[in-house]
């Protein structure tokens, strides 16, 4: 469990990071590092910005973003240090009457629920969330995760999966990038690295859903085969994610193999 301290902090991260995000449009602080990351997805980061001066639209919504952000950081506030689940939802309820188009709202009350372990009401938001906004990988990933928890193994694949190949494919813009001299080192070696973290992440998630639902053996040791060479907490969940699928299916000689190699 987070200390308040790092709830507060990691919600308002969340916060600005998604709400700079809906500035350009684009797929997964200002600019935030998650919307730098994530805008390579699809169209270069000068495209995105051209895009977002010249539509009306997208200007709205960061007035609107603009608009939420204090209401938001305030039930946020409430949920942790104030432990007051009741008044942050109703802060997020008034600013999601004033404002049913930011993503935002919806999902930082999927944040307050799964913060009180209601994982089937935080996938309701989150799945609003990201019908609303359907480019932020945050937002994707934390509705497959959700899933996950609340015990939907099968019905969060979709979203690992997908979320997993625009992440993939992000990268590989991102380091073509960095090779071609189009970005400044250091800050796409940033990107890179939080883009590949994000994608650690999706892998263990979409790895641990595959090994409970049953039935997608193979995938799940293609997914957990990426995983060697991580970081040690990946590693480690990795390989207990393995250990699952050694014990679920003890003749299956390569998830063996797989476990001998990690």
């Amino acid at each position: 469990m987070l200390s308040i301290k790092n709830q507060l902090l990691l919600g308002l991260s969340v916060c600005l990071a998604l709400s700079a995000c809906r500035a350009t449009m684009r797929p997964d602080d200002s600019l935030p590092r998650l919307q730098k990351a994530e805008s390579k997805q699809g169209d270069t980061t000068s495209e995105a910005s051209e895009a977002s001066i010249s539509n009306p639209t997208v200007s709205s919504n960061l007035a609107e973003e603009k608009a939420v952000t204090p209401g938001i950081i305030e039930a946020w506030k409430l949920a942790t240090v104030g432990k007051d689940e009741k008044g942050a939802m109703a802060i997020l309820e008034k600013l999601n009457k004033e404002h049913p188009n930011i993503s935002t709202v919806q999902f930082m009350m999927g944040q307050v629920r799964e913060l009180y372990g209601k994982d089937k009401e935080a996938v309701d938001h989150y799945q609003k969330a990201v019908v609303i906004n359907k480019f932020s990988s945050m937002q994707t990933f934390k509705l497959a995760e959700s899933m996950r928890k609340s015990g939907d193994f099968e019905g969060s694949l979709v979203y690992y999966r997908k979320l997993g190949e625009n992440l993939e494919r992000g990268s590989e813009m991102i380091e073509q990038d960095i090779k071609d001299k189009k970005v400044e080192y250091t800050e796409g070696t940033e990107r890179l690295n939080m883009q590949k973290q994000l994608l650690d992440s999706v892998r263990l998630g979409l790895a641990k859903s595959l090994v409970e639902a049953g039935g997608h053996e193979e995938e799940a040791l293609q997914v957990l085969s990426k995983l060697q060479g991580r970081s040690p907490k990946v590693k480690e969940d990795a390989l207990a994610t393995l250990k699952k699928l050694v014990e679920k299916n003890p003749a299956n000689g390569q998830a063996k193999d797989l476990l001998n190699r990690f």
